[in-house]
């Protein structure tokens, strides 16, 4: 939609994602919200669309990007993305970047927390056997032993942890319009989003 639109594009998980990789890297406790902000406050994150649409990842101008899609990153990241320290130095990088305007901004908490005044807000979902085919389909080549009953479980045990944590939990903002994925594909939500933008000028 991005590219369609002629405007930047952020992966916000690609954020939480990458300070899961050098945690773990690092030897830093996961369930340590202080050990956490510290290692947070000391990265430079980089996210950035190569060409070809690929969200690119760095950390101190490393490219970590064929590093944060890993199952054990899968594993991991919703116990980083419970960090109020972490979410707190997050936020306030994405709301930075937000504020130059222009852009496709994607994440578990952008319409509720991170630019809930943001003009169009959309709430994607689907069922959750198709996010986990889904899901598959993209880490298959990464991981040839994975199962998409594997990947259905990891999902909705994020789901879970994600929507029930007491920082900035994932629940769809008030103002926002629902679309379910299930029976679409990528570029009928793009289409459709598009439209629904269409429809608010025009309001």
């Amino acid at each position: 939609m991005a590219r369609k639109l002629g405007i930047a594009y952020l992966d916000t998980g690609a954020m939480y994602r990458a300070v899961t990789y050098e945690a773990l890297k690092e030897g830093v406790d996961l369930h340590k919200d202080e050990d956490l902000g510290r290692l947070v406050q000391g990265l430079v994150l980089g996210v950035e669309t190569s060409p070809a649409g690929e969200t690119l990842t760095y950390i101190d101008g490393r490219d970590v990007t064929p590093y944060i899609r890993t199952p054990e990153i899968n594993q991991n990241v919703s116990f980083v993305a419970e960090s109020p320290s972490v979410r707190r130095e997050l936020v306030r990088i994405q709301r930075k970047l937000g504020e130059q305007g222009g852009i496709v901004m994607d994440g578990r908490d952008i319409g509720t927390r991170v630019l809930p005044k943001a003009p169009y807000k959309f709430f994607l979902t689907a069922s959750l056997g198709e996010r986990a085919k889904r899901r598959y389909l993209e880490m298959k080549d990464k991981d040839p032993g994975l199962k998409v009953l594997e990947v259905e479980r990891d999902i909705a045990r994020r789901d879970q942890i994600d929507s029930s944590r007491k920082v900035d939990p994932l629940k769809q903002a008030p103002d926002s319009i629902l679309v379910d994925t299930t029976d679409l594909t990528a570029e009928d939500v793009v289409d459709l989003v598009i439209e629904k933008i269409r429809q608010q000028r025009r309001g």
